[in-house]
């Protein structure tokens, strides 16, 4: 009869016999193995974060990018509307003085247009009455003003050279420090004579976008009143224009975050009409261009990008990494009890 020792006594003998014949080489393998998956977990889930991180980041910035997008897309179309409107708006305007002329036999003055028009909630800074006067017009001209036609250089109002023709200002309101010269030859401007000629010959409102040698942008519409030379200048409210044409509620994000530009194609190395002219020109590619035909001119519109700060990551990706980490943590933190747990098994 075979006796049998009881199992445990059996598994004591085998282990004490296993520690006997390797002494040294169970324990430092098992903390070997163990440092070496604790080792690789993290770099494995380093790994894993800041690939999640690079995404994220990749993610928040194309949809920054396509915000300030629709926001200067917005921004634009309400501005070119704001402008075509104010071409229409002069357009009407004329045809009803026209009418009145000719029905009154008198030529509409310069204080009973600015009655209808110069309010302080509008967008027009200002009217002025231009005359296209022939060289052989000229000394009845100024003799009729009691001043010289006049053009700018260098800052200074200096007597106008012998030209083919003359675009002076007859009159100006309101008087006040803005106000443009009288005499002052609107045709020496820099691109403005052709912008001229063709109100004159097309009878239609049309842009004039201008920069006199003092620096100061100036836009303005002109556009044909009557068959005596006579023409109309509506100078706009450049700054006004902006802010009202984006009467939204992103508006004021707009402002703060996008910054519109427009171009013409007799200009296109300096902005005709700028939200932020205080800045320096800008300079870059725009986030997107739009092209519209306002007023006999090609008007470019861009907008661009005020902030320049490095992207950072929205609060919802931040949470999104945070829960990442303690998933990834927990999956350790498992991974290492199924270690022990396997250890003391063997």
């Amino acid at each position: 009869m075979i006796y049998l020792e009881p199992r445990h006594k059996l598994a004591q003998e085998f282990e004490a016999l296993y520690t006997e014949l390797t002494p040294d080489r169970a324990p430092s393998m098992v903390r070997i193995h163990r440092l070496t998956s604790v080792l690789l977990s993290g770099v494995l889930a380093l790994a894993l974060l800041l690939a999640e991180y690079g995404l994220l980041l990749n993610y928040d910035r194309s949809s920054e990018q396509e915000r300030l997008r629709h926001w200067g897309e917005l921004g634009a179309e309400l501005l070119a509307v704001r402008l075509q409107e104010a071409l229409d708006h002069t357009a009407l305007l004329t045809q009803s003085l026209a009418h009145q002329s000719a029905s009154l036999r008198n030529p509409a003055t310069l204080s009973h247009i600015a009655q209808t028009l110069l309010r302080d909630d509008s967008n027009y800074r200002g009217l002025g009455i231009v005359r296209k006067i022939m060289p052989t017009q000229r000394t009845a001209f100024e003799a009729q003003i009691a001043n010289n036609i006049r053009m700018l250089k260098n800052g200074h109002l200096l007597p106008s050279p012998s030209l083919p023709v003359y675009y002076p200002l007859e009159s100006y309101l309101p008087d006040d420090a803005n106000a443009l010269p009288q005499g002052l030859d609107m045709g020496s401007l820099l691109s403005s004579r052709r912008t001229l000629e063709m109100a004159r010959n097309r009878g239609l409102p049309m842009l004039l976008f201008s920069t006199p040698s003092n620096g100061h942008r100036l836009l303005d519409i002109v556009t044909n009143l009557d068959e005596e030379g006579r023409m109309l200048l509506v100078n706009l409210r450049s700054e006004r224009l902006v802010q009202s044409s984006l009467s939204t509620p992103a508006s004021n994000l707009l402002l703060q975050h996008v910054r519109l530009v427009a171009w013409t194609a007799d200009q296109p190395d300096s902005p005709s009409l700028d939200s932020h002219p205080n800045l320096p020109a800008p300079v870059g590619t725009p986030l997107l261009t739009i092209k519209h035909t306002l007023g006999g001119s090609d008007v470019l519109f861009g907008a661009y990008a005020l902030d320049s700060s490095p992207p950072t990551l929205s609060s919802s990706s931040y949470l999104m990494l945070g829960l990442s980490a303690l998933l990834l943590a927990l999956l350790m933190a498992l991974h290492q009890y199924q270690l022990s747990a396997n250890t003391r098994l063997r």
